[in-house]
């Protein structure tokens, strides 16, 4: 029995995601939903950007955790951008830190391999 590994193909670049609200228990439902309909895309690279988010909760760093370990499946990952330095403690805290590439900045990220 030959078996072989295939890798999947990403097929779209980039999906840049601006969140425009606070992410809570009842604002995690919405960006689950949202985030599931990039995953078929197959994306290299999900950029959130948190520039207009004040509070992040645990059911909304549960979804971004869901979210980076789907893509890391797909040879994709995962980029937060523009978190402020509260949001940034609430992700060291719920160490979240320790797993997603968080960007303080607002700068570009790049598409580097």
């Amino acid at each position: 029995m030959n078996t072989t590994t295939r890798r999947a193909i990403c097929t779209v670049p980039l999906i840049h995601v601006a969140v425009t609200e606070s992410l809570s228990t009842a604002t995690a439902p919405a960006l689950e939903a949202t985030l599931r309909e990039i995953l078929p895309l197959r994306p290299r690279l999900v950029v959130v950007d948190l520039a207009a988010c004040e509070l992040i909760d645990a059911a909304a760093i549960e979804v971004l955790l869901d979210l980076h370990r789907a893509l890391w499946r797909q040879d994709g990952r995962l980029t937060l951008r523009s978190v402020s330095p509260r949001l940034n403690r609430l992700l060291t805290l719920a160490r979240a830190a320790q797993v997603l590439d968080i960007s303080t900045h607002e700068g570009d990220v790049t598409l580097s391999s």
